[in-house]
């Protein structure tokens, strides 16, 4: 069988075609995938129980006391640091004692001694 100039040009132009949906398939996978890694970037910056989102109720802020409360709170504690023994802070949004490194569930291991001496100094 002997194929004519047009039936020739017709099967080269849907290999073409083939072709350019393969390469646009191809380059958004990639962007799929650069998506993906700029996301686990951004998310690792902030880390576990924080967020880089102004609006949430656990933005860390853009640096260290880049907040006006978190600045605030820094001065008088910088101020007063001589005459301090403890420092506690009481929140609002849940009747939680917070401890450092206490984002996570598993406990610090001083965590005992922590709100002991936190029990202690609130009596």
């Amino acid at each position: 069988m002997r194929l004519t100039t047009t039936t020739t040009i017709i099967i080269i132009i849907i290999i073409i075609i083939i072709i350019i949906i393969i390469i646009i398939f191809i380059i958004i996978i990639i962007i799929i995938i650069i998506i993906i890694i700029i996301i686990i970037i951004m998310t690792s910056l902030t880390g576990a129980g924080t967020s880089d989102r102004p609006c949430s109720d656990i933005y860390t802020g853009e640096e260290p006391f880049s907040e006006p409360e978190t600045l605030a709170v820094s001065n008088w504690l910088l101020a007063n640091n001589d005459s301090l023994l403890v420092y506690m802070t009481l929140h609002s949004y849940g009747q939680l004692i917070l401890t450092p490194w206490g984002y996570g569930p598993v406990r610090p291991d001083d965590y005992d001694d922590l709100v002991s001496q936190v029990a202690s100094k609130s009596k």
